[in-house]
């Protein structure tokens, strides 16, 4: 399971929300809600659906794993914040399994102007590596430029 799927169970049950009530309130399927629990990955679209319902701070969200601790951290309040945008600048502690599937979510947007945004926030991240982590950098900078030309 990974973050996100993690966060999206965290939350809901945090929230004392059912499967479908969460669904219903984000405008999905049940079947959807429990497949993100679970371990698929969700699309951009709903992403903004859990930033606009619930003032989440997606860059935590997707990169944090919530616990009963940090929270109240994942909230913002306001809607206009920087904090609620999926391209964003992001801190440089990152797993190579989440940059992987940020890239998979980029090999699977047909929006154009929402995969241009998905690379941007994966060129940010790359960009902020740390020094250690080199090898990762080449390899998803290779894997990067194979999806420009996609």
């Amino acid at each position: 399971m990974g973050v996100f799927n993690h966060n999206m169970r965290f939350l809901r049950n945090r929230l004392k929300l059912s499967q479908q009530k969460m669904a219903d309130a984000l405008g999905e399927k049940r079947g959807k809600l429990a497949a993100y629990e679970e371990n698929a990955h969700a699309r951009p679209e709903f992403y903004e659906k859990l930033v606009v319902n619930y003032s989440i701070n997606m860059q935590k969200f997707l990169f944090i794993e919530m616990n009963d601790d940090n929270y109240s951290s994942f909230f913002t309040t306001n809607q206009d914040d920087e904090s609620t945008s999926l391209v964003m600048e992001p801190e440089a502690s990152y797993q190579k399994k989440d940059m992987a599937w940020l890239l998979n979510q980029v090999r699977n947007e047909n929006d154009k102007a929402t995969r241009a945004q998905l690379v941007d926030s994966l060129n940010i991240m790359i960009g902020k590596l740390e020094d250690e982590k080199n090898e990762v950098q080449t390899d998803l900078m290779n894997l990067l430029k194979k999806m420009r030309n996609f």
